[in-house]
């Protein structure tokens, strides 16, 4: 893939990006003079909260692409690698800078490190799509040469921007609030979820978070947040991150690895860690 067609592309997916965390503030105070619409903006949090954020965001996009933590089904694939259009990202670039975060943690270099600044955690979206060529923001350790032999992956990584425009007009061809509550709105959330919540990743000490692990990077664990985010035991991650199972203390609740076990996963190729809680 070209330098000029990943800027293009970035340009695209950079537009769409701005214009679906402005949609938030459009969408709350749409609803507040139009009360009939309240539950478009009820379906928008929930297709965020049950689909985009636990399933796209934090099964496919990171322990599937990122980490490879476990297999599916070819069909299915092929379906994750088109369910990453739902947050405005592509496999490639989503694993790529994913990696790079982990061979850095908390360094100068990490993309995403709130350790380095507000500005700099808040600026880690921005920096998947426009900082992103193989030559400069990456290292040769982090480029993801196996999903660059992926032709699903690629495909959607090199036709994101089409892609996305296209579930848009799908989207929009409907009715239009299906386009902003539905799709726009569910971008634009999952985004600011990632900022926000990026800020108190495990980094900042805050009410109920703890480590099981002494890690070399500043990562804990917060229960509440995983409820919310399902992406809380940071630092059981940063311990193990292969690790389909997040869960490594009692109490523990990994909710998306019960999905990734009993509905995803080849189960005959799960391998189970002895460190992990049983599920």
């Amino acid at each position: 893939m070209k330098l000029s067609d990943i800027n293009k592309t970035a340009l695209l997916i950079s537009a769409l990006r701005i214009s679906s965390i402005v949609s938030i503030p459009f969408c709350l105070l749409w609803v507040c003079f139009n009360p009939s619409d309240w539950p478009w903006l009820l379906g928008g949090i929930l297709w965020v909260r049950v689909y985009v954020q636990p399933l796209v965001r934090s099964m496919m996009l990171h322990r599937y692409f990122s980490h490879h933590s476990f297999n599916v089904k070819p069909w299915l694939h092929k379906f994750f690698c088109i369910s990453s259009i739902f947050a405005g990202v592509s496999p490639v670039t989503a694993a790529a800078v994913h990696r790079f975060h982990h061979k850095h943690s908390d360094t100068p270099k990490d993309p995403h490190s709130p350790l380095n600044g507000i500005l700099s955690s808040l600026s880690y979206n921005r920096k998947l799509v426009l900082g992103f060529n193989y030559s400069g923001f990456m290292d040769k350790a982090t480029v993801p040469f196996d999903l660059l032999r992926d032709k699903p992956a690629m495909f959607v990584h090199k036709n994101l921007a089409v892609l996305c425009l296209g579930t848009m007009v799908l989207c929009w061809l409907v009715s239009w609030k299906l386009l902003v509550f539905g799709y726009v709105f569910g971008v634009g959330l999952a985004l600011a979820e990632t900022g926000i919540l990026g800020l108190v990743y495990g980094h900042k000490k805050i009410w109920g978070s703890y480590r099981n692990f002494d890690t070399d990077d500043c990562s804990l664990n917060t229960k509440w947040i995983n409820w919310w985010y399902a992406e809380g035991f940071h630092n059981n991650h940063h311990a193990h991150p292969n690790a389909w199972n997040q869960s490594m203390k009692q109490g523990e609740i990994d909710y998306v690895a019960y999905a990734i076990k009993y509905i995803f996963a080849e189960r005959d190729t799960l391998k189970e860690y002895e460190y992990c809680q049983k599920i």
